[in-house]
């Protein structure tokens, strides 16, 4: 068995604990469920279902902000190293590397122990995994010689074998996942978002995620009628998906390959619709999306097309696939 561990405690709903909890339900005589590497547990070995005694190896799902509010988790390294010397093999997705910023920003005056602190764990790793090419990029230069592998992340709500083609689906717009995501979408991109809505002719969101007064309050703003769905098991997730045209996610879109909503919405072959501020960055660098404006002159039906094919090359079997290479080495 591949011990999993993750930044998030079970009540989490975010993305490095979703993609865990995937892949043990994917496979799960191979990988355990995610477990909460706490310092205290990793650290002090409180809690044997973090000891990793008994577990030769283990798959670190790397958050720097996930293991410490700071984006600091300047004790992790030594528990990598340590596993190494026991000689266990430790494989690590980097869901983060380190964060940069202008000097009025937080991120400015952490990247340096950031990038020392991903540098040990990197160097300490059997292998490594990252979402994104910029990453792999980072991790070369931290540590030379380091394997290391591009999979964006997968869908975590599942991948339907059919996929209506977006004329015959409802004229519904998806709203999916942590509450911040779906409050920026309709605080900071609220124009966007009912742009969007004109453009296809959408009746209705369907808001999928947490719950509280600020979701209902910033919602209740929107052009469009909002039917709240609450947090939903991934099947029903699924069938929202599957049924609706269009998802809006408002997020960079050079990091939509770290994004577990941009691949639900391609794996469900929706029209996948991405607000953010424009980065100067080329297309070529992002996965395949439409903006708010664009959806009047595009072809909705082909940017949907490139979205799933894209997500094709990288679906949940070649996941497991690919862990199975780096564990068997």
């Amino acid at each position: 068995m591949i011990l999993q561990i993750v930044p998030e405690p079970p009540a989490t709903l975010g993305g490095v604990r979703a993609y865990a909890q995937r892949l043990q339900a994917l496979a799960p005589d191979t990988f355990t469920p995610p477990v909460h590497g706490t310092r205290d547990a990793l650290i002090g070995r409180q809690g044997p279902e973090v000891d990793a005694g008994a577990a030769a190896t283990i798959l670190l799902h790397y958050s720097n902000y996930g293991f410490d509010p700071a984006g600091r988790p300047d004790w992790l390294p030594e528990v990598v190293e340590r596993w190494r010397q026991e000689g266990r093999t430790c494989v690590v997705f980097f869901h983060e590397v380190f964060a940069t910023g202008p000097p009025w920003r937080r991120a400015f005056w952490s990247a340096s122990a950031q990038r020392s602190i991903a540098r040990r764990v990197a160097r300490a790793a059997s292998s490594a995994l990252t979402s994104l090419p910029l990453y792999k990029s980072l991790l070369g230069r931290l540590a030379p010689g380091l394997s290391v592998e591009v999979l964006p992340l997968l869908s975590t709500v599942g991948e339907p074998y059919e996929r209506p083609v977006l004329s015959a689906r409802e004229p519904s717009l998806v709203l999916f996942g942590s509450s911040g995501l779906r409050l920026r979408a309709y605080r900071t991109f609220g124009r966007a978002l009912g742009t969007a809505c004109r453009a296809l002719g959408v009746t209705r969101i369907l808001d999928i995620g947490p719950l509280d007064d600020q979701i209902r309050s910033s919602a209740a703003q929107a052009s469009t009628p909002v039917e709240h769905r609450g947090v939903l098991e991934d099947c029903d997730v699924s069938s929202a998906l599957r049924t609706s045209r269009t998802g809006f996610l408002a997020y960079p879109p050079e990091f939509l390959g770290k994004s577990t909503v941009y691949a639900a919405f391609a794996a469900h072959g929706l029209l996948p619709i991405v607000a953010w501020h424009e980065s100067g960055k080329p297309a070529s660098d992002r996965p395949p999306c439409a903006t708010a404006e664009s959806v009047v002159l595009g072809d909705i039906q082909e940017i949907a097309d490139a979205a799933h094919a894209w997500y094709e090359g990288h679906r949940a079997a070649r996941h497991l696939e690919t862990y199975r290479q780096l564990f068997d080495h």
